[in-house]
């Protein structure tokens, strides 16, 4: 852990000094797992986006531009 995280805790007895380094360790730990997690599902995203055909959204387009950018449900 960053020493500098603790900040100006010199008035903090060493046992809740000790507590609190030991839980921001395990809030870096839980962060880090959780960017991991992230990076791993926008990596899966962007492979399936790869593998998708350009032309499978075109019809999509076309009635958005026909309906002035609006979404079919919107003009129900």
């Amino acid at each position: 852990m960053d020493k500098s995280m603790l900040g100006d805790l010199d008035a903090l007895p060493e046992a809740d000094k000790q507590r609190m380094s030991a839980m921001i360790d395990q809030l870096q730990i839980r962060d880090r797992k959780k960017l991991k997690h992230l990076s791993k599902r926008f990596r899966i995203f962007a492979d399936i986006m790869k593998r998708i055909p350009l032309g499978l959204f075109q019809p999509e387009k076309e009635k958005e531009r026909k309906n002035g950018g609006w979404h079919e449900f919107h003009d129900k």
